[in-house]
């Protein structure tokens, strides 16, 4: 049994106090987890008194909405003490942490503590010759901290990244959850999830798409070659032929609600995969607005937190950043790896020393 002890705000010092962050793993048989324990070994290690855990800090009776209040409160601490981060897991392949870290409320916890002045440690298990992460956990999240969450919500939508419950997005999404939470009773999930993506994507960044010399606004650029919007068993949404312009190897169609088009969806073809593009029209989030049934005053309220909705979805690159350290343990002989593989790659523009810079590298 961990002890357990209750923890006064004003106990809530950098030298004393951690939260993790974790997947969960715990073993059905016995109920034991190699992401806490090491978690527990590195605050242990790092003299740290206190560690919030939410499978303990959160009282896990509670009924369900009650229980994720208490989530996102716990999660106001990931921004203002140090993080330990966790999400190794024994089936998952360790170039596949990126995906991990997609998943909606982990995505949530990481782009809250890549705002936090204090650090991020990762403490994992998955290293050697054959056991190569993609990228460094530095690396994956500026990553993160660059982007939003309408990747996540298309993700989700298109199958690649596993959620529980897809009405949570509901208390995921700061500023959006009384519009989001009426389309989930509302609507099939399918309708349900592009309406919430399409309401993300009005507030992220787009790109500019080069054609000669003229530099045309394409829309925001998916992270999949290969989407599907035929068979995801869409009913108030769909799709229509596209009248507009379209260039050489490209195609466009509009995305629909209720017989409205309410966006575009571009792909070109090149020679290694199709690229992606989801242009999000003017009058795209009345439209989602006046379908959604939200009340008079949620449809208000929404309307008049437009800029605190996009500075929650765009990190300012004046926002604090942590210093992160990434330890690998070898669990065959109970202790911390001196060095770790290299990742396998680095994305362009990383900049190691923004995040490394009081850890000694």
């Amino acid at each position: 049994m961990i002890p357990r002890s209750l923890v006064n705000e004003s106990e809530l010092s950098e030298d004393r106090c951690a939260v993790l962050s974790w997947r969960w793993d715990r073993s059905a048989a016995d109920g034991r987890s190699r992401n806490l324990a090491l978690a527990l070994k590195h605050a242990k290690d790092s003299g740290i008194r206190h560690l919030f855990v939410d499978l303990v800090t959160v009282d896990q009776s509670q009924k369900k909405e009650q229980l994720l209040r208490s989530v996102v409160g716990l999660s106001r601490l990931y921004q203002t003490i140090p993080v330990i981060a966790a999400y190794d897991e024994t089936d998952v392949a360790p170039s596949e942490r990126d995906r991990t870290m997609g998943r909606p409320w982990i995505l949530s916890e990481a782009r809250t503590y890549s705002q936090n002045p204090s650090s991020v440690t990762y403490v994992g298990y998955r290293h050697g010759a054959d056991s190569v992460r993609e990228l460094s956990f530095a690396n994956s999240l500026s990553v993160i901290r660059s982007s939003g969450f309408a990747s996540c919500i298309l993700g989700v939508m298109q199958g690649h990244v596993r959620m529980m419950d897809v009405a949570d997005f509901a208390y995921i999404l700061a500023g959006f959850s009384d519009v989001v939470a009426a389309y989930n009773r509302r609507f099939c999930r399918s309708d349900y999830l592009l309406a919430t993506f399409l309401l993300a994507l009005a507030h992220e960044k787009t790109q500019q798409v080069e054609d000669g010399a003229v530099s045309r606004q394409r829309g925001f650029r998916t992270d999949y070659g290969s989407l599907s919007f035929e068979s995801i068993g869409l009913e108030r949404f769909g799709l229509a032929p596209y009248d507009g312009p379209v260039r050489a190897y490209e195609w466009a169609k509009t995305l629909q609600l209720d017989g409205v088009a309410v966006a575009i969806w571009w792909t070109k073809m090149t020679s290694s995969f199709d690229r992606n593009w989801i242009e999000v029209l003017p009058n795209a989030v009345d439209r989602i607005l006046e379908t959604s049934a939200a009340s008079d005053e949620a449809m208000a309220a929404y309307r008049s937190g437009q800029a605190s909705r996009t500075a929650f979805l765009q990190i300012p690159a004046t926002a604090p950043a942590p210093w992160v350290r990434e330890l690998g343990a070898d669990l065959t002989e109970g202790r911390w790896l001196q060095t770790l593989p290299a990742p396998r790659a680095q994305t362009v523009g990383f900049n190691p020393d923004l995040w490394l810079r009081r850890s000694g590298g």
